[in-house]
């Protein structure tokens, strides 16, 4: 039996950002793809319309990044402008568009830019997880290539790898499922619509807000639940070297972090991963711990 798969003209992209501002975009990969073939492959310094503030992230991550480069490097308006001129049929392709097309969307938004996605976009994790079950990028990458990414927090190379990945599912499942021609737009701009979530306050939990200083992040998995930005914490995290992915507390979960209002049922999934791993699962409050690390931005 002979399959057939089908890979259209892409340009995948990636974005790295000084701060949790989506208008804090330092640098940006890019690498076109045309009838399955690479035709180009850029790097991009990108001088931050919100300017040079960094958050523990960017102080730590991307310290190779320095402010000199970046205080004499093109806004982002001059590099989009290159992006356009390039983009001819293709699709944008990215890993996660929470992330990268978000961004693109407020700095889109900042500059009075617009036509990037009018040919459709891809999201390579939405893509992964449907048809592997598998979410972050070097797991996608090792799983398809059988080779480990050469390093991370780097838009080129995080570029190179979602195009190789996204080249890799489209040989695995048709993709045209998983285009999406209509504009992006954020989850938080789009209009509030149903029932407000019930939730409740954070007592009767065992939190341990006393670890932090001590505790390491690197390689843990934390989820989040209740009131506080979550984009800011989730920031740090991966600056810190842990996952954020989303949904209930697990057996797989290594700390969780709330604010002032969470869940009922994750409160008491909480409740119940404490009772089972009081030595390997902990509860952390959103304010403790951003003022611990938030410090560092």
């Amino acid at each position: 039996m002979f399959f057939f798969f089908f890979v259209p003209n892409f340009i995948a992209i990636d974005f790295e950002k000084l701060s949790d501002n989506p208008l804090s975009v330092c640098e940006m990969g890019v690498a076109k793809y045309i009838d399955g073939e690479k035709v180009i492959e850029k790097k991009f310094i990108v001088h931050p319309a919100a300017g040079l503030k960094r958050n523990f992230f960017g102080t730590t991550a991307l310290s190779r990044i320095k402010d000199s480069d970046l205080e004499n490097a093109p806004t982002f308006d001059k590099v989009y402008q290159y992006l356009l001129e390039n983009l001819d049929d293709c699709i944008i392709v990215c890993h996660q568009k929470s992330s990268d097309l978000n961004y693109l969307y407020y700095l889109e938004k900042h500059y009075g830019l617009s036509g990037l996605t009018t040919n459709g976009y891809a999201d390579t994790k939405e893509m992964s997880m449907k048809i592997m079950g598998l979410g972050k990028l070097k797991e996608c990458y090792k799983s398809l290539t059988e080779d480990d990414m050469p390093t991370k927090h780097n838009a080129l190379v995080d570029a190179q790898a979602c195009a190789k990945v996204f080249i890799e599912l489209c040989k695995k499942e048709d993709c045209n499922p998983f285009i999406y021609h209509i504009p992006y737009v954020p989850e938080k701009e789009k209009e509030k619509k149903g029932i407000m979530t019930e939730t409740v306050s954070i007592e009767n939990m065992e939190i341990e807000d006393n670890l932090l200083p001590s505790y390491s992040f690197d390689g843990k998995k934390v989820k989040l639940s209740g009131t506080f930005n979550k984009e800011i914490v989730t920031d740090i995290l991966k600056g810190l070297g842990a996952s954020v992915p989303s949904g209930d507390p697990t057996n797989n979960t290594d700390a969780f972090i709330v604010g002032d209002d969470v869940g009922p049922r994750k409160k008491a999934l909480a409740n119940t991963q404490k009772k089972k791993r009081p030595d390997s699962f902990h509860i952390f409050t959103a304010k403790a711990f951003l003022s611990h690390f938030g410090s560092c931005s």
